[in-house]
């Protein structure tokens, strides 16, 4: 006779079940559930976080033992460590579907980025949970699978807490001959729940399905046997019109994406850059998109249109406000990220935080208005039919209080910045272009004062904005005729007080002859996203200057401020190597500022590692603000510089002086430099001087001079 299985004994109690009420019952200790490890201390650490959150925990030490079990007793759920011995945790998934067929199983590793080969086993997955797994967050994702197991046999629709990722039956089209298999896996890895997977090669097929069942999502590639690009997306939302549609393609194309969205799809991946994370983040988009088209109200425009379209809902809106005698207001809404706001340029927002702000935009407004995404971070409003007087006070107010709470993606708040421009027919103009003029400029204006401000088109907006074309056009010039040059600012070791680099800044010699340093014009450079085009310029420009200045001052390094907008330029990498490699100029001897919120954007990690590979050196510019110490300690940076504002208060503030000498040790601790800018006072110097300060620029060291100057003959 076998012995009874291994079983925790210590306390059960019944919990209520992490994250919310998720069906109308409760884990209890008759809720039994299968853990198999090979490591006793991790059984036992699995037993006990369980069993005191409702679960009846049974334990095996190995795929047999565990199949053993599984036959003598039903269980609710089985999780499985992936590196078993003899049998892995896929392979034993495989052997339980014999058993116990309708079991949900849960994959726990140790492995980050896990690939799941395509199997019987990978298929039946509901989830997958790293190590060390938090309790909390291992019985919530426990229990949602128990409950929609529970609801799917029931004959229930499943309705757990969380609905964005409550998935029924889920259409995958998928024919990759060089790597079949690859979307299954993400979907597997992305740590879905349980759902019914229906898979297919051939467009015709995957159409017969979709007329004959009740799918929650489908999933697409766009290269199948039987059709091409967005043919095989126009049949797929004819078939069934009211499933999300998600599609994976391989060009990075923007132009190709935005035609996919307009074909009918509510999201588009880029297959080389697909992720489970991504994958999850997408499907939860679609299907909350789906359930607010279905379920919220009605704008005549909410999919992404072009700035053709936005003008056409305008004129039809004012000749029926010319026949009723009506009046109509368009409002720009323009959203940022909160921490990129001071930088001039910011990252574009998500698809997904796009949606989640025009979801809330949506709650404000009447059936009749319009709203829709005019690209580029900005969503453009029509409310006809305001009443005589009324200037779109109240619903601007209403909709800067909707989008003032932080979103929370991923568990992290998120705010926006959000200003809102407004034009008025018949006050301010009486066609469709003048009035979305009228609102553009309003709007640049409610920037200048700051996130949550409203602006109404006046003759102030119009001469601002006369002000902010005319010197458009002058830097279209400039760069065109290459007005720009470079100086160089001497940074000093306060050690020696010798000159040990030169900063590089980006000037404006125009045309009268006037020398503009980069504070007047660098922000209407980020604002049209031109900083990139003179990339290649100053990097050319900059280390060719920096090799030839080596002969007479061996080991003297160049500093170039890189723009948010010249970090996130695909070319960046390559064209800097090309700029060392035609120079000679020593890699170890270029440092690369980066402003600390731009840091932040998404893909900072992997642009900052692949500059680290080049061999130069990564400086944090103006640090202090924002960054948290968990980002700080995660990328390769050599050193930390602080900003005007903090050094400011070196030698002058009690408080002041503490944050500066706090950031002094920190820099110790990490084993990086701590340099400053903006020291104008030999009060500055002192301080800095004792609290181990590395370097120091500033205004004491006199300003910017061009290569030819002499300042550097003088350290």
């Amino acid at each position: 006779m076998r012995a009874a299985p291994r079983k925790y004994q210590g306390p059960h109690r019944t919990a209520p079940c992490p994250g919310g009420d998720m069906s109308s019952e409760r884990p209890h200790a008759t809720t039994p559930i299968l853990f198999v490890d090979d490591e006793p201390e991790a059984r036992r650490a699995f037993a006990r976080a369980m069993s005191v959150r409702g679960f009846d925990v049974d334990l095996a030490a190995d795929a047999a033992e565990a199949v053993v079990q599984a036959t003598e007793r039903r269980y609710a759920l089985i999780a499985t460590d992936l590196n078993l011995p003899q049998v892995d945790g896929l392979r034993l998934v495989e052997q339980l579907q014999s058993v116990q067929p309708e079991t949900p199983c849960i994959l726990v590793t140790g492995v980050r980025e896990l690939r799941l080969p395509c199997s019987p086993g990978a298929e039946r997955i509901s989830s997958i949970v790293s190590k060390p797994w938090d309790p909390d967050e291992l019985a919530q994702r426990i229990w949602r699978s128990v409950s929609l197991q529970h609801e799917r046999t029931s004959g229930l629709s499943a309705r757990p807490s969380d609905p964005g990722m409550a998935l029924g039956s889920v259409l995958l089209l998928e024919s990759d001959a060089h790597d079949p298999g690859f979307m299954l896996r993400s979907l597997v890895a992305g740590g879905l729940p349980d759902y019914q997977l229906i898979r297919s090669e051939r467009l015709s097929d995957a159409l017969a399905v979709a007329q004959d069942k009740a799918l929650q999502l489908i999933v697409t590639e766009l290269a199948l046997p039987d059709a091409r690009g967005l043919d095989a997306i126009r049949a797929l939302r004819e078939a069934a019109p009211n499933t999300p549609l998600v599609v994976i393609g391989k060009p990075a194309d923007d132009v190709f994406a935005l035609s996919a969205l307009r074909a009918g799809a509510h999201d588009y991946l880029i297959r080389q850059q697909l992720t489970p994370d991504s994958m999850r983040r997408s499907l939860r988009f679609a299907l909350e998109r789906q359930r607010t088209e279905e379920t919220g109200p009605k704008s005549r425009s909410i999919a992404p249109v072009d700035n053709d379209h936005f003008p056409e809902c305008i004129t039809s809106a004012l000749a029926r406000a010319r026949r009723e005698h009506h009046r109509v207001a368009v409002i720009y809404v323009n959203l940022r990220r909160g921490q990129l706001l001071a930088e001039g340029a910011s990252q574009p927002l998500s698809g997904t935080l796009i949606a989640r702000a025009m979801d809330r935009v949506r709650r404000t407004l009447r059936e009749y208005d319009t709203l829709a995404y005019l690209g580029r971070d900005r969503l453009g409003i029509i409310l006809p039919a305001i009443q005589e007087g009324d200037r779109a006070s109240v619903p601007a107010r209403r909709l800067l209080a909707e989008l003032s709470q932080p979103f929370i993606v991923r568990a992290v708040p998120i705010s926006l910045e959000v200003t809102l421009g407004i034009g008025v027919y018949p006050d301010d103009a009486d066609t469709a272009e003048e009035l979305c003029r009228c609102a553009d400029m309003a709007g640049c204006r409610a920037q200048a004062f700051g996130s949550g401000a409203y602006e109404f088109f006046d003759e102030e907006c119009q001469a601002s904005s006369r002000a902010r074309h005319a010197l458009d056009v002058e830097i279209d010039q400039a760069i065109a005729e290459h007005q720009f040059v470079l100086q160089y600012r001497p940074q000093h070791a306060l050690d020696t007080g010798g000159v040990v680099a030169a900063e590089v800044v980006l000037s404006w010699r125009r045309p009268d002859g006037e020398l503009w340093e980069s504070d007047r014009f660098l922000d209407a450079l980020e604002r049209r996203q031109l900083s990139s085009k003179l990339t290649a310029w100053m990097l050319h420009e900059a280390c060719a200057q920096g090799a030839a200045w080596q002969a007479q001052h061996p080991g003297l390094a160049l500093a170039l401020d890189l723009t948010p907008t010249q970090l996130a330029d695909p070319e960046l990498c390559a064209e800097l190597g090309r700029a060392l490699a035609d120079s000679g100029f020593p890699p170890a001897q270029l440092e690369l500022e980066i402003p600390e919120a731009a840091v932040q954007l998404d893909n900072a990690p992997a642009v900052l590692a692949a500059l680290a590979g080049l061999g130069v050196r990564l400086l944090i510019d103006d640090f202090g603000h924002q960054l948290s110490l968990a980002r700080l300690g995660a990328l390769p940076i050599s050193a930390i510089k602080i900003g005007p504002s903090l050094a400011d208060l070196a030698g002058n503030d009690a408080r002041g002086a503490a944050l500066i000498q706090a950031a002094a040790d920190l820099s110790r601790d990490l084993r990086i430099d701590l340099s400053a800018m903006g020291v104008d006072e030999p009060s500055q110097l002192d301080f800095l001087q004792r609290i181990g300060c590395r370097r120091a620029q500033g205004e004491l060291y006199g300003p910017p001079r061009t290569a030819e100057a002499t300042w550097l003959s003088a350290g």
